[in-house]
């Protein structure tokens, strides 16, 4: 609902503001993508609080869309299996301890291995 993702926005940008390059680089702007699910963009007090503390929110397209059918049907399937692949490598990396957190440079480098 509203009331909970305006509850939980001060957390969120926290988190995002704390990342260790954006916090290195307070002068940095925050950039926040969501899926097509648009209750996320539809507070003005969330986005606000975002903006003030350089965060920019933007949403992406529902994958559902026209725009993005014909690669839901044909090549997301075999990208996410890839992606699938490359996340059991990280979580078991994860469990054993040799990593403390799978961030968005790891998650990165599973995408990039997906489209290779």
């Amino acid at each position: 609902t509203t009331k909970t993702w305006e509850e939980i926005t001060p957390s969120i940008v926290s988190g995002l503001r704390s990342a260790p390059y954006v916090k290195e680089n307070p002068q940095w702007w925050v950039l926040e993508i969501f899926d097509g699910f648009g209750a996320h963009l539809n507070s003005h007090y969330a986005l606000k609080y975002r903006w003030d503390h350089k965060v920019i929110s933007l949403k992406e397209e529902p994958d559902s869309s026209s725009i993005c059918q014909a690669y839901d049907k044909y090549a997301a399937k075999s990208d996410k299996s890839v992606q699938r692949i490359n996340l059991a490598l990280l979580r078991k990396i994860f469990n054993e301890g040799t990593i403390d957190i799978i961030d968005q440079w790891k998650l990165l480098h599973c995408a990039i291995a997906a489209v290779q």
